[in-house]
């Protein structure tokens, strides 16, 4: 009898069901994003426009925070095919390797603006981390700590990115001794956008053809001890893995539909004139109780 082997060619042929889409609570990095739209997502939740949400834990918040673990900027090409759903045509991890379709990207919006093919690339930054409480205290469900992340895009862009900027330029007592200029540089690069609880608030930018976004709005909130700083470099090592395997598309097929899990926009949505009461964070001190060291998943 011949081996299923002899007829190997015929599985690009064959058919086999789609699967079904992780349920929200079951994502281990959880997306924050604000809402465009009031809307009924599919827990049956009603999430308020113009409000913070934690996909699969928290709804209608005027603010998060988070403890910042893994940072990426990526390089994506959308296209929308003739049923309007948006694919990715290119898309770069920037890791040093090719994009998808094999072109070294230009790292910069004036080298991808120069080739036709690139100028429609849009260059987006993903920040994940553990999601917290303003002392820095993770936020846990069913025992286990809460990844979450952003994904700063379009008109979100600007704030974020200046934000990370901004930590990165701080001049803080290095974490590593000795110390040397190389040593410090490192430090300022991946390590200061740890050393502190990011607090998530909604803000609004003007656009010059579209008007006003809501967008994400990123301060630094208290500085984590020396120790704890250290705990969370260890995780962030921990989790790199899971980080890579959720955010580099580039494992995935060229032609393959980009599935945007409810609550999770496409595009920047323009917000709806809306009022509401902002919630002044109350002071907080860090935690001393707990170990980011100790967290399993």
């Amino acid at each position: 009898m011949s081996g299923i082997e002899e007829f190997s060619e015929l599985a690009e042929t064959g058919f086999a069901p789609m699967t079904e889409p992780t349920d929200p609570k079951d994502e281990f990095f959880k997306s924050i994003y604000i809402s465009g739209k009031t809307r009924d997502n599919q827990s049956g939740i009603t999430e308020k426009a113009g409000k913070i949400q934690v996909r699969g834990k928290e709804y209608n918040l005027d603010e998060a925070n988070m403890v910042i673990t893994n940072v990426k900027r990526i390089l994506v090409k959308f296209v929308k095919n003739s049923r309007g759903y948006e694919t990715v045509e290119c898309f770069s991890f920037l890791d040093g390797t090719p994009s998808i379709t094999g072109r070294t990207c230009g790292q910069t919006k004036t080298e991808r603006d120069e080739n036709p093919y690139c100028k429609d690339c849009k260059s987006h930054i993903i920040v994940a981390g553990l999601y917290c409480e303003p002392n820095g205290k993770p936020i846990m469900d069913d025992g286990s700590p809460v990844f979450c992340f952003i994904r700063a895009k379009g008109m979100k862009y600007m704030n974020v990115s200046n934000y990370l900027s901004d930590l990165s330029m701080k001049d803080l007592p290095p974490i590593f001794e000795p110390s040397t200029e190389e040593t410090i540089q490192k430090e300022k690069t991946f390590v200061h956008n740890k050393r502190f609880v990011t607090n998530i608030k909604i803000g609004e930018a003007d656009s010059q053809n579209y008007g006003t976004f809501k967008v994400f709005e990123l301060s630094a909130g208290i500085e984590l001890p020396k120790d704890k700083v250290m705990d969370i470099l260890k995780l962030a090592k921990k989790v790199q893995p899971k980080f890579v395997d959720k955010f580099d598309w580039s494992k995935k097929k060229l032609a393959e539909k980009v599935k945007k899990p409810d609550g999770v926009l496409t595009f920047d949505d323009k917000p709806k004139n809306q009022t509401s009461e902002e919630k002044k964070p109350e002071p907080a001190n860090v935690d001393k109780d707990f170990s980011f060291d100790s967290i399993e998943f």
